[in-house]
């Protein structure tokens, strides 16, 4: 079973430009998108590393979380949120059987299921890709705590200094660490 989606959809870019339209196609387990139809590949998503959020408040809209990025989406009807969040959700629920727990190897009886044909390369691609999600989120987490403090009036000039040449080796510990 070919798991694909396709269609028009909205897509929040910054508050400057505000909302665009944009075709997107989803195929297996990377979502496309387009300046329009037919166009070149504007960006990709894989949904296997993604969290997908509906919006509360909106019921055109919904999130997707790559870890990294936050993607606001809204789509042109209504009924067509649910159908984007069901189709995403089932290929992110499929992916996870790839994921590998704290040494522990994929279990291969999972993956190669009816509906769950991966190559070998693809298994090594989802675990860099898991791997480097890891990396990034500990990254953002830092990152956020150094925004809390940089946000309080308290802190001084000497203060940011010296958080900010350790952020600086941190980073640099952790990418020559790979």
């Amino acid at each position: 079973m070919e798991n694909k989606l396709e269609g028009y959809m909205n897509k929040w870019t910054n508050c400057c430009q505000g909302w665009k339209l944009r075709y997107f196609i989803l195929r297996e387990n990377v979502l496309n998108y387009y300046v329009e139809r037919g166009a070149r590949v504007k960006g990709k998503i894989h949904i296997t590393i993604c969290e997908i959020n509906p919006d509360s408040k909106n019921v055109k809209r919904f999130e997707i979380n790559t870890g990294t990025l936050n993607i606001y989406l809204e789509v042109l009807e209504e009924p067509d949120r649910k159908k984007w969040i069901d189709m995403l959700m089932a290929i992110k629920k499929r992916g996870q059987l790839l994921i590998p727990v704290k040494d522990k190897t994929v279990d291969q009886s999972q993956v190669n299921t009816q509906n769950n044909l991966f190559t070998t390369a693809d298994i090594k691609v989802l675990k860099r890709l898991y791997t480097t999600k890891e990396l990034i989120s500990l990254l953002i987490k830092s990152n956020k705590q150094i925004n809390e403090l940089l946000s309080s009036e308290e802190i001084n000039k000497t203060a940011l200094k010296n958080l900010t040449d350790n952020y600086k080796v941190n980073i640099f510990v952790i990418i020559n660490l790979k």
